[in-house]
């Protein structure tokens, strides 16, 4: 959702070349990709609850395996793929 919203927000403000000097576009542009970095966090946890099923009731667990999370085996990070049937 961020990358979305910041992509059309940099493109609507940097906008046409011509009309404003380079510089004054850059900024407009860089103003409201901050302003799109600070809505996409809320509107995207808002989206997720239509488009995420939170049920899981009638599942059933198949396998559980371990990942190896990143390129050093040695970390303590611990990650794990759940299979439901």
């Amino acid at each position: 959702m961020a990358t979305v919203l910041a992509t059309l927000a940099a493109w609507l403000g940097i906008g046409m070349p011509g009309r404003r000097p380079l510089l004054d576009r850059l900024a407009g542009g860089l103003c409201l990709v901050l302003v799109a970095q600070i809505a996409a966090k809320p509107l995207g946890l808002h989206l997720q609850g239509y488009t995420t099923l939170a049920a899981v009731g009638d599942r059933w667990v198949a396998a559980i395996s371990p990942l190896q999370v990143g390129p050093n085996p040695g970390r303590r990070v611990r990650a794990h793929r759940v299979l439901f049937e």
